[in-house]
């Protein structure tokens, strides 16, 4: 069923919603608004005051944050008659040195209070040749900040990168500045943690109080699209939020609680049935490519090889997966592990043992980086999607969204990549075999139809596997069988039963195949998985519980080809000696054999009698009594048998 798209706008750029916009939607990051405004509005300034830096993801919130700072010190009538809210554009590309930092501020105070500040950037102009003008144009904004009886609050985004472009000569400077100066405090955003402010050696070490803006909680997910859900209308979301709060809870973590990529996602995953939503995705990827280039271009080669492998994994990993595959030490990846998370590229799970994983703190990086780089071919190319169609919908809802593709797909008017790839991620979830089946062969027959190069990346169905599995089976092509089975998503007790059939005959691995053919009985324990499982179990001369099997399976009403199977069974019991067992069992299902499986006994006991009757001879006047009435009684209605 389709949905409207509600499409809030300014998510990338919040400088672009009115001030009314930006404070009515301002819903979320409440406590660090309210603690560093509070700061700042009991603060007169009369001595240099704490700086502060706000850090977090990209999309986390810092520019909103920022911005409703500076709506508020506007807006504050005491806080106006002296303070001055700067505030700078998100990217600072000309900011290169210190003296070009005041430059920029001479600028915004010209543009913006040019009645006071008329003519300062000029005056600076008047110096450019002198060796330090850059101490000239700081003392200029200074007298004239004071002639004025002004101060400023600079609010700066990308803080950290813009001191990254200073040469340390210049941020000894500025710090020295900052504590001395009492006319201007400096409240900054950083999308990574920098070793300016964390690193003993460096001048600005411990001198920011930081502010850390982590994903959002559950409450404050809902709360921020209730919000915009009002202000633009979108009863939609309303529903969701009030009716299905847990779809909200696994959004939330999905993003990781990152505001930018829960609004973008939401609104994606409202779904149509034409698959409009892949076309939204692709254009919001593309939006958020320069972005996540530049995140991925600014680590050194060795951390960016250890993100690519976490990243493809879409799943946590551990260090040892991460070594293997990158080739780098284990104790290299853990110390670049520790800097990777500081800069909160990733996170890390923590487990009971010292064996901890990762994965990308931001999933929508994630989605990202699996959507550019996935080989077309590689099951994690949908990974992310598998994971939300998992925690977006209940078992019947898959099952429903697997129909209604496969629906859409019969009309003919399907977005060739979104056909693909959620078929491809549906596949991969636990919907049954027949829908799977279907939803398969009919997304190949789409694509073929639309002579589109995607039919190459549509999987097999379960069933198609198993059908190969076989096949090669049956010419005892064992790796090609296990390399097919391997591939199914939703193995049922057949593929485990062929799993440990190759293990136990091929590769003469008694302790996996027990493994594999437990499973298989664990699901079905009737016919092929009783057979396989009993046999492995003989194998692995654990006896008692494989006659268990034996017999429960010969007390089944129904009689399928399988007796003559289990009649083998008891023949190897026979082979390797163990008479005893083998009598036993006889004696014991006497009458049962007797009304339901007389074939079973003839053969076995004909079996014991004409092939070891050395053995027959030394069984004791017991068992042999028994054995001769069987004998008998088989003989008697042997015609019926002919």
């Amino acid at each position: 069923m389709s949905q409207t798209k509600f499409n809030f706008p300014a998510v990338y750029n919040p400088a672009n919603q009115t001030k009314e916009e930006l404070v009515a939607n301002f819903v979320v990051r409440l406590k660090e608004f309210h603690s560093i405004f509070e700061k700042i509005k009991k603060d007169e300034m009369k001595k240099p005051p704490q700086h502060f830096i706000i850090q977090g993801l990209r999309g986390s919130g810092k520019t909103t944050l920022l911005l409703r700072i500076f709506h508020a010190v506007t807006d504050d009538k005491k806080l106006n008659r002296f303070l001055i809210p700067v505030i700078f554009d998100e990217e600072q590309y000309n900011i290169r040195t210190l003296f070009k930092f005041w430059e920029e501020v001479a600028l915004y105070l010209e543009e913006e209070h040019e009645a006071i500040f008329n003519g300062l950037f000029n005056d600076m102009q008047k110096y450019l040749e002198a060796e330090d003008y850059e101490e000239i144009c700081y003392n200029l904004l200074k007298k004239r900040l004071n002639d004025e009886k002004k101060k400023l609050v600079l609010l700066i985004d990308n803080f950290g990168k813009m001191l990254s472009k200073f040469r340390r000569k210049e941020r000894q400077r500025l710090r020295e500045v900052l504590i001395q100066c009492s006319d201007m405090r400096i409240v900054g955003g950083s999308s990574v943690v920098m070793e300016h402010f964390y690193v003993y050696s460096e001048p600005f070490f411990e001198f920011f109080k930081i502010f850390s803006l982590e994903g959002l909680n559950q409450k404050e997910t809902m709360k921020l699209l209730l919000r915009l859900s009002k202000t633009y209308k979108a009863d939609t979301v309303k529903n969701i939020v009030e009716n299905n709060p847990e779809r909200i809870e696994a959004l939330r973590r999905l993003t990781n609680g990152v505001p930018r990529s829960i609004i973008l996602l939401f609104d994606i995953f409202l779904d149509n049935e034409k698959g409009d939503s892949f076309k939204d995705l692709e254009i919001i990827l593309d939006r958020v490519t320069p972005l996540y280039m530049h995140r991925m271009d600014e680590l050194p080669p060795q951390k960016q090889d250890i993100v690519d492998a976490i990243a493809m994994s879409w799943d946590a990993v551990g260090v040892r997966e991460i070594a293997k595959k990158t080739r780098i030490p284990g104790k290299t990846v853990s110390a670049q592990l520790n800097e990777l998370e500081k800069n909160r590229i990733i996170v890390k799970i923590s487990t009971s043992t010292k064996n901890n994983f990762y994965q990308i703190a931001e999933r929508f990086f994630n989605i990202w980086y699996l959507m550019r780089h996935g080989r077309r071919k590689e099951r994690n190319k949908v990974l992310w999607l598998v994971r939300f169609l998992e925690i977006w919908c209940s078992e019947e809802e898959l099952i429903f969204r697997a129909l209604e593709h496969i629906d859409a797909l019969k009309t003919g008017d399907v977005f060739e990549k979104h056909a693909v790839y959620m078929t491809e991620a549906l596949v991969d979830t636990k919907i049954p075999g027949d829908i799977q089946d279907q939803l398969v062969k009919e997304t190949r027959e789409y694509l073929i139809q639309k002579n589109s190069p995607y039919v190459k990346d549509i999987s097999s169905s379960d069933k198609e596997l198993l059908e190969e599995a076989l096949h090669h089976l049956r010419n005892r092509e064992f790796s090609l069988s296990l390399k097919k089975i391997h591939q199914i998503q939703n193995k049922n007790s057949q593929a485990f039963s062929i799993i440990a059939y190759i293990y136990l005959l091929e590769k003469k691995d008694k302790v996996n195949a027990l493994e594999f053919a437990k499973k298989a009985f664990e699901l079905d324990n009737k016919d092929a998985a009783s057979y396989i499982y009993s046999m492995t179990l003989l194998w692995n001369n654990e006896i008692d519980t494989a006659l268990g099997i034996i017999k429960r399976y010969i007390d089944i009403e129904e009689i399928s080809e399988y007796v003559g199977a289990f009649v083998y069974l008891l023949i190897f019991l026979m082979a390797k000696k163990q008479f005893h067992f083998t009598y036993k069992f006889f004696k014991e299902n006497k009458n049962n054999i007797k009304d339901k499986h007389k074939p079973l006994y003839y053969t076995l006991i004909h079996f014991m009698r004409d092939i070891y009757p050395d053995e027959y001879k030394k069984m004791g006047p017991e068992l042999k009594e028994t054995v001769e009435e069987i004998i008998e009684e088989v003989n008697q209605t042997a015609i019926d048998y002919q």
